[in-house]
């Protein structure tokens, strides 16, 4: 018997983390939030959540992190 293949139910952490730093800069520019996660392919609500972290971290962007965290 073969073993089952897992089917993936969810998108979240396939996002490359550049897509939302651009997301961001666009957003910043004055794009809606939901037209900025649509132009750069991510979810919007995921968006959302970049947006207030990068805003809490202020200069220490280097620690934000998306998707799982283990």
């Amino acid at each position: 018997m073969m073993p089952r293949k897992r089917v993936r139910k969810t998108e979240r952490g396939l996002s490359d983390i550049n897509k939302y730093e651009n997301a961001y800069e666009e957003v910043k520019r004055g794009t809606s939030l939901r037209r900025a996660a649509e132009i750069h392919e991510v979810n919007r609500m995921s968006l959302l959540r970049y947006l207030r972290k990068r805003d809490q971290a202020g200069d220490n962007q280097g620690t934000i992190s998306m998707g799982y965290v283990c």
